[in-house]
């Protein structure tokens, strides 16, 4: 008898805590679950070729991938909402676009990027 009555705060701490991880485990599914996936293609307007190792990142996140031999990217795990998504391949003019992402859905969006202007020449000089 006694050793139930020493027992009794280990079980409701035990209760305790199986109730704080049916309310907290749902929270963290749901959060995983608010992502979609973003994909397309990056090509050269200047050369019609698609482009190999191209960078596109989500502003703000870690989120990057590199495209393929193909021109193509794939990012996972892109919050809901508009993201800003950058294309970057060097030498050739970055290109910027906002994107709507829905949860568990996957958006496509191509990038046609194009050779940098030259620099403007002072005509002081």
């Amino acid at each position: 008898m006694k050793l139930l009555r020493r027992l009794r705060p280990l079980r409701l701490l035990l209760l305790a805590f199986i109730g704080w991880c049916t309310a907290v485990l749902p929270a963290g599914a749901q959060s995983i679950s608010a992502t979609g996936t973003l994909s397309g293609r990056v090509q050269s307007e200047t050369t019609g070729r698609y482009l190999n190792n191209a960078r596109v990142t989500i502003k703000g996140t870690d989120l990057v991938a590199f495209t393929d031999e193909s021109g193509s990217y794939r990012l996972a795990r892109v919050p809901v909402g508009t993201v800003t998504v950058e294309a970057f391949y060097s030498g050739l003019e970055p290109l910027t676009a906002a994107i709507p992402v829905t949860a568990g859905k996957n958006s496509e969006r191509d990038f046609g990027l194009t050779t940098k202007a030259p620099p403007r020449k002072n005509p002081a000089s």
